[in-house]
């Protein structure tokens, strides 16, 4: 369907549309302009290890390796342990706490620079900038929390403990255009589709009604209209059956147009030989070359 026939039949149907249309810009302009607000805060956090003793200062101070006995440092990946604090910060141990302190849930925890994977971004989204703000503080001091507990299993010390520090605090958040918009463009189609629905069910009524308007009988010229009983009890069985149509009237014959030329003779008819024939009117022999009959003499002259 071409753009101009969806035009026609907006117009054809412009009363039942014409509601719609002023409702689906309300709902566009109402969301873009007066819909909720999204904001996001963001913070990033570096991890830092400690300086660890050297071999022999732990051979000479048997207490000093107990101190630094820290699964983390021990291991090949040295950002093991963020990978373990995301994975905990995702639990739904932390999310029992934000909601508790009526802070938003809503927060991704990725790598912040892709340079470097000891770096940690936490972004925290909230209807509020005061909420997505204190959202990610709190988010960064859970972290903090959590990497700080899972080295503690075999009783390391608080001084040979990896931690995290803080690169970009969450001082301010910043509105989301792509929820406004988001929003505007879901409540736009939502205003489209009314629109539809009610164009298709005012032309399916329109063609019912004009449907029914064609197959309803005249009765009015039926009830104007005398009837006629006809009397069948004194016709024949067989009636002669009579054609409807009267024939129509010969033709009257046409005038022949004058001959033109020299008249025209007929034939004479066939002679046999010695055969008299009488001469014609005028006194000559006919065509045929036939002999002219002897005069008969009297007796007298003889």
């Amino acid at each position: 369907m071409d753009p101009m026939s969806v035009l026609r039949i907006l117009w054809r149907h412009k009363l039942v549309a014409l509601p719609f249309v002023v409702l689906t810009i309300a709902l566009f302009t109402g969301a873009l302009f007066f819909g909720p607000r999204a904001y996001q805060a963001t913070a990033s956090y570096a991890m830092i290890t400690p300086s660890l003793p050297s071999a022999i200062e732990i051979e000479s101070s048997p207490a000093l390796g107990a101190a630094t006995d820290n699964p983390y440092l021990r291991s090949a990946d040295p950002t093991l342990v963020l990978q373990v604090g995301k994975t905990r910060l995702s639990s739904e141990e932390s999310v029992r706490t934000l909601q508790s302190e009526g802070l938003s849930t809503d927060f991704v925890v990725g790598s912040g620079l892709s340079t470097s994977a000891q770096i940690l971004t936490i972004t925290a989204n909230a209807e509020s900038p005061e909420v997505a703000v204190r959202s990610a503080q709190r988010l960064g001091e859970i972290l903090d929390d959590q990497i700080r507990q899972v080295q503690l299993v075999n009783g390391a010390s608080e001084r040979y403990l990896i931690t995290v520090q803080t690169i970009n605090e969450a001082t301010g958040a910043a509105e989301r255009v792509s929820s406004r918009l988001r929003n505007a463009a879901v409540a736009g189609i939502g205003g489209v589709v009314l629109l539809i629905a009610a164009v298709a069910t005012a032309r399916v009524l329109d063609e019912r009604r004009s449907g029914a308007t064609r197959s309803t009988p005249d009765t009015r010229v039926v009830a104007e209209t005398p009837t006629t009983v006809r009397d069948v009890s004194h016709q024949p069985q067989n009636p002669v059956r009579r054609d409807p149509m009267p024939h129509r009237p010969a033709d009257p014959p046409r005038p022949l147009a004058p001959r033109t030329g020299p008249p025209r003779i007929a034939p004479s008819p066939p002679v046999r030989r010695g055969q008299i024939v009488t001469p014609p009117a005028n006194g000559h022999a006919s065509r045929l070359g036939a002999r002219p009959a002897p005069v008969s003499q009297s007796p007298r002259s003889k």
